[in-house]
C-alpha cells in the first residue's frame, strides 16, 4: 500500500511557470476590466449629477420668474428684466436670451406674438422667456417657455 500511494505520488507534478503566468494575467485581465468599469460608473454618478443640477436650476429660475415676479410691461422696442434666483452653486451662471437670439446675462422676457410666433416691438401681453445655464463658460441646457400678463 506504500508504495501504490508512493508511485502516486512520484506521478504528481506541481504547476508549470507558463500555467502560474497564465493564471495571473487572466486575473490581472479581470482586475483590470473591474476597475475600468468602476471608474465608468463613478464618472456616470458625476455627470447625472451636474445634470439635475443643472436642470434645476433652470425649472427653479423659470418657476421664479413665471410664478413669483409680477409681469413687467417691456418698454417699446426693449425687453423686460427679470431677477435671478439666489443660491446658484459655483460654477454654474443663467443667463437669457434678449431680442434676436443673442444671449444677455441676466433675465429678460422679449414681448412675442403668439400668432406669428415672432418677437413684436410693443409688448402685448405676452413674452418668450429663455433660461441658458452655463457650466464653466459653455452653454449646456436651454429651457424656453411664456410668461402672460394676467
Amino acid at each position: 500500500m506504500k508504495r501504490a500511494a508512493l508511485k502516486l505520488l512520484g506521478r504528481q507534478k506541481g504547476f508549470t511557470l507558463i500555467e502560474v503566468l497564465v493564471a495571473i494575467a487572466v486575473l490581472g485581465i479581470i482586475a483590470v476590466m473591474f476597475l475600468s468599469a468602476t471608474a465608468l460608473s463613478s464618472r456616470a454618478v458625476i455627470i447625472a449629477n451636474q445634470r439635475a443640477t443643472i436642470e434645476g436650476l433652470a425649472r427653479s429660475q423659470m418657476e421664479y420668474v413665471k410664478g413669483l415676479q409680477a409681469y413687467a410691461q417691456a418698454p417699446s422696442g426693449g425687453v423686460s428684466n427679470y431677477a435671478r434666483i439666489s443660491g446658484i452653486p459655483s460654477g454654474y451662471s443663467i443667463w437669457s436670451k434678449g431680442r434676436g437670439g443673442v444671449e444677455v446675462d441676466g433675465i429678460v422676457g422679449v414681448p412675442w406674438n403668439s400668432d406669428t410666433s415672432q418677437e413684436v416691438t410693443n409688448d402685448q401681453g405676452l413674452q418668450l422667456i429663455t433660461i441658458i445655464i452655463k457650466y464653466g463658460g459653455q452653454n449646456v441646457w436651454l429651457l424656453a417657455d411664456y410668461k402672460v400678463n394676467r
